[in-house]
């Protein structure tokens, strides 16, 4: 059984997360049938001659599985995913898929699917000019707020505004430089102020979750890569289908599902194709690349 990661770029930092990842990955696979490879979209070449096929430093290489490690921006996506595609339309088992990549990549959609599935988020604005802003703003009634753009990850691309007047002027600037793009706006759930949930979702199971809280004590972001500190945590039941989910109808095989505790119960603040590993394993010491593994093997199996 042959199983590739493929990584959006190879890492030349040792210290680096996904470097972190990657060896985590090969050391799991040694531990396990198959045979593993690492490689990154500079080694893809697309051959639509004979057949539509991928060839991997020029060659076709057999693949059973491909698991996707790779932090896309939304920007990245129609020069990326159109490789997945193909890759998957050749029959392989791909984990996590394009489909489900480019819907959690944009914020909008990714928080449509969980909306409309019942799964409880902050309340939640989509808006593309300030005239719209008082309703919004007289619908989440209170502050401070969180101005999101569509896409960002660790936690980039995420402001909390503490007034009216500071809100209108931000967004004014915010849409002037981003042109068409749109802002979403959020109630910001006060009493977990600096401090969320990450649960880690392969299949259909919470593997490991951690809290994640700030290291600075005016930051509202929580997230590892920012410097947060994270300890284990235990989630209730409530939580864990929650989280299993949100996995599910964005439909990940392995996911981030961060959530907060508010008093009005848990809510999903977002779901990730592209976890961190580096902050789980370091504080739970979970074999998480053997989870991802195992999943993709048994989806080979069952194929």
């Amino acid at each position: 059984m042959n199983i590739s990661l493929l990584v959006k770029v190879m890492p030349k930092d040792t210290e680096s997360g996904l470097y972190f990842a990657i060896q985590q990955f090969i050391a799991s696979a040694k531990k396990r049938d198959c045979d593993f490879s690492v490689f990154d979209y500079s080694k893809c070449c697309v051959s639509l001659v004979k057949k539509p096929q991928i060839l991997v430093d020029n060659q076709e290489k057999d693949i059973d599985g491909l698991i996707v490690k790779a932090g896309f921006k939304a920007k990245d996506l129609e020069s990326y995913l159109p490789i997945n595609t193909i890759f998957e339309e050749s029959g392989l088992v791909a984990v996590n898929n394009a489909k489900a990549i480019g819907v959690t990549k944009n914020k909008i959609s990714m928080l449509y699917r969980l909306f409309s599935s019942g799964i409880p988020i902050p309340k939640t604005h989509i808006i593309r000019s300030t005239h719209d802003l008082d309703n919004c703003l007289k619908d989440i009634n209170t502050y401070p707020i969180v101005l999101k753009s569509i896409s960002g990850s660790g936690g980039i691309g995420v402001s909390l505004v503490e007034s009216k007047r500071s809100v209108t002027s931000v967004v004014d600037l915010v849409l002037e430089e981003s042109g068409v793009f749109p802002v979403i706006i959020q109630e910001f759930i006060a009493e977990s102020s600096g401090k969320d949930i990450r649960a880690f979702v392969v299949g259909d199971k919470v593997v490991a979750a951690m809290e994640r809280s700030s290291a600075i004590e005016w930051e509202f972001r929580s997230n590892f890569s920012m410097g947060g500190n994270v300890r284990i945590i235990d989630l209730t039941e409530e939580e864990k289908k929650l989280a299993i989910k949100a996995s599910n109808v964005c439909g990940l095989g392995f996911s981030g599902v961060d959530i907060v505790r508010s008093n009005n119960g848990p809510k999903v603040l977002e779901v990730n194709a592209n976890p961190g590993m580096k902050g789980i394993v370091s504080a739970t010491g979970i074999d998480l690349a053997g989870a991802i593994l195992d999943y993709t093997i048994s989806l080979i199996k069952n194929k």
